[in-house]
């Protein structure tokens, strides 16, 4: 348990899982989100047409 704390990556999911629960922090990772959908229809759309 302790070498996985230790893991960098590791240690930010938990982090971010942490600050999970503070809604402007979930909100902020929900428009990041959104702007990534919106980037990979608009490069789905542009190869498309």
């Amino acid at each position: 348990m302790r070498a996985e704390i230790d893991n960098p990556s590791l240690g930010f999911l938990v982090s971010v899982l942490r600050n999970f629960n503070k809604s402007d922090d979930w909100l902020s990772l929900r428009i990041e989100k959104i702007k990534f959908v919106s980037k990979v229809n608009s490069a789905i759309v542009s190869k498309t047409y």
